[in-house]
């Protein structure tokens, strides 16, 4: 434990971290006493301003475990909350709160207010990326580790990491640097730059549902993601999956995934994602999930999202399913060939994909979600598999350059909008079909009215306008 003293007379105790940060760990005001000055609003206050260095340490967290003080005769047992202390932090700096104060007489338990300023001169990194702001120190001379990220947003659910920092390549996320990251957050990606997570970087985030470890993640320090529940068993069974989505298995420190609770851990396998209560194993699944080489996240023989930039793709054999947006937004893709056996594609997962032309969907298709293919605007042909009975609202809905379709001969619903804005010429309705919901076909101009089924029950006005 070391001391500082300021030139006010206020002493800090902190303690020095492995990566050459402060961590103070009690304060003590000039003579021990603390004075409060009358505020505006009639209130008591006592001003604390944090240093931004100790010693030449930089100040990573203020954790006032205890404040050494003495208190005059009539501030001894003070609850009436009429004192409040001011506390100014350095704006990268976590401050954890008063754990406990002390007097010579009595306890004293003020309210605090915190507020950041602006480091001068300051020798950190700093850039915003994605609404969250990342600090970090320099490396040699193209490299930085990160050493805490913060964000005023406290209902962000995704962190997305950048590679580079102020020009320099991110190689490392330091212990404890997270700490600052809004509890909702329920994905978390890792920069492919980023080898190494430290220990603690993570926890305590109840909500955390997926992890991305970039492709260079090579160790995850002890207790990165760790999660701590008061609770009994029930509670720790209910707790959400983490699936973890990795290039490589990375080395991982023990508990680097645990969930911890208010019982007592006999065993912990983290590969397999289970602890030991005694004799009970309890399961809070950590899912490791291959990424393989053509940049498919599958999760459990659902294709959840492609990632790379290729414009022929076909899709492996293990996939069984199209997850929802899976392509979406892709500007790269022009061909996709689905393998037989997958039996749907989800709700957009196409949409947005400006350049794809032809995809190829196998018979054994049975459904296709909503938006599935909107907006493709270079889409030029599409055949339904036999399996399709009802065609999703919006399934192709501002295909411009779709020209030529096939529907499915059991299709028995088109639903709105589902061709709205093609511009194919002909669409020969299958006999069973029995209903055409509203602007299934409007603004297509080249087409002509095609023959409708004998048995057609329902025609929604401007199903063709």
């Amino acid at each position: 434990m070391k001391r500082f003293v300021t030139k006010d007379g206020n002493m800090f105790l902190y303690e020095v971290l492995e990566n050459n940060f402060a961590v103070i760990t009690g304060y003590s005001p000039d003579g021990g006493i603390m004075t409060f000055s009358k505020g505006d609003d009639g209130r008591r206050r006592h001003f604390i301003q944090v240093p931004e260095q100790l010693d030449g340490y930089p100040v990573l967290t203020v954790d006032f475990f205890s404040v050494e003080l003495k208190m005059r005769g009539e501030d001894r047992y003070r609850h009436d909350g009429s004192s409040l202390i001011e506390v100014r932090v350095p704006e990268h700096t976590e401050f954890e709160g008063f754990r406990l104060c002390f007097t010579d007489e009595g306890y004293f338990f003020p309210e605090y207010r915190v507020t950041y300023y602006q480091r001068e001169n300051c020798s950190f990194l700093k850039e915003k990326h994605k609404g969250f702001v990342y600090f970090a120190k320099a490396l040699g001379s193209d490299l930085c580790s990160v050493i805490r990220i913060i964000t005023e947003d406290k209902t962000a659910t995704e962190l997305c990491m950048p590679s580079r920092l102020c020009g320099r390549k991110i190689v490392a996320i330091e212990a404890e640097s997270t700490y600052m990251l809004p509890e909702p957050l329920r994905i978390v990606r890792i920069a492919d730059s980023v080898v190494t997570i430290g220990a603690g970087c993570f926890s305590d985030m109840p909500c955390l549902e997926k992890l991305y470890l970039g492709k260079g993640v090579r160790r995850i320090g002890e207790n990165a993601f760790c999660f701590y529940s008061e609770g009994n068993e029930d509670n720790l069974i209910r707790a959400k999956a983490l699936n973890v989505y990795c290039y490589e298995m990375p080395f991982c420190a023990p508990k680097a995934f645990s969930r911890y609770s208010d019982l007592w851990f006999e065993e912990y396998d983290v590969k397999y994602g289970w602890v030991r209560i005694g004799e009970t194993p309890i399961k809070y699944e950590v899912n490791f999930i291959s990424v393989c080489k053509d940049n498919f996240c599958v999760e459990k023989d659902i294709l959840t999202e492609y990632t790379g930039n290729s414009h022929y793709i076909t899709v492996t054999d293990e996939v069984s399913e199209i997850g929802g947006f899976a392509f979406s937004e892709n500007k790269c893709i022009k061909t996709v060939v689905l393998p037989f056996g997958i039996r749907k594609i989800g709700e957009f997962a196409f949409s947005g994909c400006s350049c794809l032309t032809d995809i190829v969907i196998p018979e054994s298709v049975t459904e296709i979600g909503e938006g599935a293919f909107k907006n493709c605007s270079s889409l030029k042909s599409i055949r339904f598999p036999d399996g399709i009975k009802v065609i999703a609202k919006s399934t192709c809905e501002g295909c411009v350059g779709l020209t030529e379709i096939k529907l499915s001969e059991k299709l028995e619903e088109i639903s709105e909008r589902a061709f709205e804005g093609c511009s194919f010429a002909n669409a020969d309705i299958p006999q069973v079909t029995k209903c055409i919901k509203y602007r299934a076909f409007a603004r297509c101009s080249n087409l002509k009215k095609p023959k409708l089924p004998k048995g057609i029950q329902v025609v929604d006005i401007f199903a063709f306008g």
